[in-house]
């Protein structure tokens, strides 16, 4: 009972069929890792947009008196991130103090509408974010 000579292993074709799947897998895998990156990327980029236009939103309320005002430019330490601020009265201004009180003399409370809109770049694309809200401020008739 002669067995042969028959080697154990594997061939020339089998070895190239492996690497070629082990490449195409790789690229793949390679390919998603640098999308998720670039998605991870935007994501941090608009989240900072949302934060600074945020602080603007607040710094716009948190005036006192309230003065309205439009203006825009760029954000200290952030020079990327640019903001408009809009501001406009949003309805007719309501109220009397009591019904005694005549019209002319009697303080009012006026709605004022507040957009920051921040603009930054994503590449080739510019992109924007806008956060708005509304404030009451009670004032003297005019």
């Amino acid at each position: 009972m002669n067995r042969g000579t028959h080697e154990r292993g594997f061939t020339l074709l089998e070895i190239l069929v492996a690497v070629t799947i082990l490449a195409v897998s790789f690229t793949a895998i390679f390919h998603l890792y640098g999308g998720t990156l670039r998605n991870i990327e935007r994501s941090e980029r608009h989240a900072r947009a949302a934060v600074v236009g945020g602080e603007k939103l607040e710094e716009l309320l948190a005036q006192s008196p309230f003065t309205p005002v439009n203006e825009q430019g760029t954000f200290p330490g952030n020079p990327d991130y640019s903001f408009k601020t809009t501001l406009e009265e949003y309805k007719e201004p309501v109220g009397r103090k009591d019904k005694n009180t005549p019209r002319d003399a009697a303080e009012r409370v006026a709605l004022y509408r507040l957009a920051v809109k921040v603009e930054w770049q994503d590449g080739a694309s510019a992109k924007e974010l806008v956060l708005n809200t509304i404030k009451a401020v009670v004032e003297a008739n005019r």
